[in-house]
Formats: structure tokens, C-alpha cells, sequence
């Protein structure tokens, strides 16, 4: 899924604080989650770093020479992909291959021309019986293109060709 443009009337991810809260949230740094549930962190388009904070002033950066201050709108895209337990089964619950999985689907959106960075994360709800109920990966993109400057836009068409293409890939 991908977030709403809007949230009680206000632009979401509109100033330049919300770049580093996403990240910041995506990673797992937002003292929200707890250790065992992150799995695994990357990026694409921004030189890794061990600060949320420099990831972040890198894609500030690409926004500010696309001049976002004078364009307005939203800075990032929040997109999540859900694992159930039946496919996270199907690849042995292996935390190496699902973090495999979630570095390919990021890096779709790098060939795309927008910066990313993502976060691995698990949901034990089953602790009792060694499993884990799902996974889940969030995406924090940099809304503007790094190559041409536009926005990052998907139509309902477009998300759920992007949601069978990252399935496949999962196969």
C-alpha cells in the first residue's frame, strides 16, 4: 500500500523534518519498534551511512536542486509490503532470503530514478512455536526523480502491477 496524499487536510511528508522521521520510522530508529523485530536496513541512491540523518540530508539535497520549496507537495512516498506467514514459509522463513527479496524490490524503485531507503521488519506473534506470523518491509522514497526532477507518482494500475511484479519476484 502507499500512503494517503493527504491527512486531515495537510500535505503528508510536506517539510523537510518528516525526510528523516520516514527514514528514521522505516529503519526502525524511531524507538517504535523493538530490536528483535528488525531484520535488516538498505538504500539505493544515497551513499549508506550509519545516521538516518545523512541518508536523509542526501535526498534533501536532490529535492533542493529540484527546487521543492518553490513546487510544494509531498517530499516522500511511504510504501509498505506485507509478507504473509504462507510465504514467508515458502522460503523456509529465511531472514537472509527475505532481506534478498526486500533489496530487489527497493531497488526497483532506484531504476525508477528515485533515492530510497528501507527497513526489514518481522512480527513475532508466535513466539511459542518459533515462527513468525509476517513480515514487512517500508519504504521511505524520495519523491523527486533524480534523474529528471518529477514527482513520484503510481496510479491504482500502476501500484498493483508494481505489487505483481515485487510477487514474482518473491516466487
Amino acid at each position: 500500500n502507499i500512503n494517503k496524499k493527504s491527512n486531515g487536510g495537510k500535505t503528508l511528508y510536506a517539510d523537510e523534518k518528516s525526510v528523516e522521521n520516514l527514514c528514521k520510522y522505516v529503519v526502525g530508529e524511531d524507538g517504535g519498534h523493538s530490536s528483535q523485530e528488525i531484520i535488516g536496513r538498505g538504500e539505493f541512491g544515497v551513499m549508506k551511512s550509519e545516521t538516518t540523518q545523512a541518508m536523509a540530508t542526501q535526498m534533501l539535497i536532490v529535492q533542493n536542486d529540484y527546487k521543492i520549496n518553490q513546487r510544494g507537495g509531498r517530499r516522500m512516498a511511504h510504501m509498505c509490503n506485507c509478507i504473509s506467514e504462507e510465504e514467508f514459509g515458502k522460503i523456509g522463513c529465511n531472514e537472509k532470503i527475505l532481506m534478498k527479496y526486500f533489496d530487489d524490490c527497493a531497488r526497483d524503485f532506484y531504476e525508477m530514478g528515485h533515492q530510497v531507503v528501507y527497513g526489514g521488519h518481522l512480527n513475532n506473534h508466535a513466539e511459542e512455536e518459533g515462527t513468525h506470523a509476517f513480515a514487512h518491509v517500508h519504504f521511505a522514497i524520495n519523491s523527486i526523480n533524480f534523474n529528471n526532477g518529477k514527482k513520484f507518482h503510481m496510479n491504482r494500475k500502476e501500484i498493483y502491477e508494481k505489487e505483481n511484479v515485487m510477487n514474482q519476484q518473491l516466487e
